[in-house]
């Protein structure tokens, strides 16, 4: 008999792959005829895969454990005992049309949320003139969320353990909703209207700026989890990069449509007013679809490991929960967690210099003649990344799968460079040269920020942990890149008055930094090397097996349409077919 494809519903076109999968032996300590308390198969008591064929001689399973999400399979024995190809089963692998309508939502949510985050950067002077306070204190806008994202970022992977994204990203959208309306509040409300009484109203603009900090990162790092839940391993990247760039885009359009909105203090209430009309468009968040009934890979449908486990991913050898099909360790070994540091930090480092430099670069361009429009439209040159973004994911997905590591580098080399170069092209009427230099920063910035994910859940196998501590350093790195430009701003008596050149070189050495450190990162990529195996083993030619895919049940694939639970397993058991 040989390997087979099988079609498990002839009415559709999806088509499900027969693919060799590690069960457990005699001596498991899951004994036979009992469910797996996991989905999938622990590295204890699993044998090697030379010595696969003695364990299940004669031997034929059925598995099934309750609400389990691997897929439904049978397994029948082969011709002759001890035969590789008896281990193998059908696992279905499916891409539903509903997972670009999650996706959009999510960006649309993370847009928005960077939006209300960055909203009076590039109306900083006519904000101070209306609350009555300078402008480092409108400054802290921005800081106290970035402070406040570093308490929920480290508690995005407890709640993604606990649940779905689009519970978490319904949450966001209704404090969203609600900081919105607050901040509007503060900005009319008669309390705070008297000239003597509108600093009070930045008080409560600040509170309200706390919520969107303490609600971004429930959205935001969510975005590898959301793209390996629902996409596959050539969909990935481009998944990924759609939802790390609602961040910087949300910034960029802010940059843009702020100064048309509000040319004067008088008008930042309305301002403000189309802000809470923007964000209330996040309640779309309802109808973000839960899960998929059919996994789209083999990486999604493995639980992700324990709190205690993942707290220990940077410090210690942790034990992944599953395994490639050659003898590859089942440990995140030392060399990764190198990679993770390495990782972790120029991540961290490249997303917060384009974030300061951003948030502050109505203070960059004003000393030098540019009015603060035109300050907003030159940062949201940065959005026309955006190509070159969309152009390099599909890309990547497709053909450059193993180089990710690779073009990481070349992109951040890019990034350092580019800053340097606009070290030197902040000057007054250089804006060819200014938008040149940030449609680069841009494009390799928005670019990196996906592979930079998908790096780190390659290393981890963990997407929701890896992404909480990248944006969780970022959003460090950031505070403290803003405070550090802000310190080193000219003083009035420099040429140009409150110029920010010190602030810029800050800005060049720590890319540059970041630039040498991506070197020494090696970039192995387990997740996609486990889901890789499984698909070429199951084309190999020694394969001589009868493999019968089950057909899944209805009563499951309604389930998993409303969110429960993925297909069920069935129940192990010892037998002949």
């Amino acid at each position: 008999m040989r390997s087979t494809v099988d079609t498990l519903n002839p009415e559709q076109s999806t088509e499900y792959i027969s693919l060799p999968v590690l069960t457990a032996s005699e001596s498991s300590p899951y004994p036979l005829g009992q469910e797996l308390e996991s989905p999938s198969f622990p590295a204890a008591g699993l044998s090697s895969i030379g010595d696969l064929s003695k364990d299940i001689e004669n031997e034929t399973f059925n598995l099934d454990g309750a609400n389990k999400p691997l897929g439904l399979a049978q397994v029948y024995e082969g011709d002759q005992p001890g035969e590789y190809a008896s281990t193998e089963r059908v696992q279905q692998f499916k891409l539903y049309k509903r997972r670009w309508a999650g996706l959009s939502i999510i960006l649309m949510l993370d847009v928005i949320n960077s939006m209300n985050a960055f909203w009076f950067t590039a109306i900083a002077s006519e904000s101070a003139e209306r609350f009555n306070v300078t402008q480092t204190k409108i400054n802290w806008f921005v800081n106290i969320c970035s402070l406040c994202s570093l308490v929920t970022f480290p508690l995005v992977p407890v709640a993604c353990h606990k649940y779905l994204p689009r519970k978490l990203c319904v949450v966001a959208a209704i404090v969203t909703i609600v900081a919105s309306w607050i901040r509007y509040a503060a900005c009319v409300a008669p309390a705070f209207t008297a000239e003597a009484d509108r600093h009070k109203g930045w008080g409560l603009v600040l509170f309200s700026q706390m919520l969107y900090g303490l609600v971004g990162p429930l959205s935001l790092a969510i975005g590898s989890k959301y793209s390996e839940l629902w996409f596959d391993v050539k969909e990935r990247t481009a998944a990924t990069m759609l939802l790390s760039i609602g961040a910087p885009l949300g910034t960029a359009i802010a940059q843009i449509i702020a100064p048309i909105v509000c040319t004067t203090a008088d008008d930042i209430p309305f301002s403000v007013l189309v802000m809470g009309a923007i964000s209330s468009l996040t309640v779309l968040s309802f109808i973000i679809p839960s899960q998929p009934p059919i996994p789209p890979t083999f990486s999604a449908s493995v639980p992700p490991i324990s709190f205690v486990e993942t707290s220990r991913l940077y410090f210690a050898d942790v034990k992944v929960p599953f395994l490639p099909l050659s003898d590859k360790p089942s440990t995140i070994t030392k060399r990764e967690r190198i990679d993770l540091w390495l990782l972790t930090f120029v991540f961290g480092t490249l997303t917060a210099t384009i974030t300061a430099v951003t948030s502050e670069v109505n203070s960059i361009f004003v000393p030098y003649g540019y009015s603060s429009s035109a300050a907003g439209n030159i940062a949201a040159i940065v959005a026309a990344g955006l190509v070159g973004a969309f152009i390099s994911a599909p890309i990547i997905d497709r053909y450059l799968m193993g180089w990710m590591c690779t073009i990481a580098k070349v992109f951040t080399t890019i990034i350092a460079f580019a800053n340097l170069g606009f070290l030197f092209a902040v000057k007054p009427d250089n804006v060819i040269g200014i938008v040149a230099l940030f449609c680069l920063m841009g494009g390799g910035a928005f670019s990196l920020l996906a592979i930079g994910l998908e790096l780190g859940a390659e290393v981890t196998r963990q997407p929701d942990t890896s992404s909480s501590a990248f944006y969780w350093v970022s959003s460090l790195f950031t505070f403290v890149c803003i405070n550090i430009m802000d310190a080193l701003r000219a003083g009035p008596e420099a040429n140009p008055p409150y110029n920010m050149k010190n602030s810029l070189i800050f800005e060049v050495v720590m890319t540059f930094v970041a630039m040498g450190l991506v070197y020494f990162i090696r970039g192995n990529q387990s997740r996609s090397a486990a889901d890789n195996e499984k698909l070429l083993a199951s084309k190999r030619p020694n394969i001589d097996s009868a493999v019968v895919a089950a057909s899944a049940r209805p009563e499951d694939e309604e389930k998993g349409r409303k969110g429960p639970s993925f297909l069920r397993l069935r129940s192990l058991f010892k037998g002949k077919a």
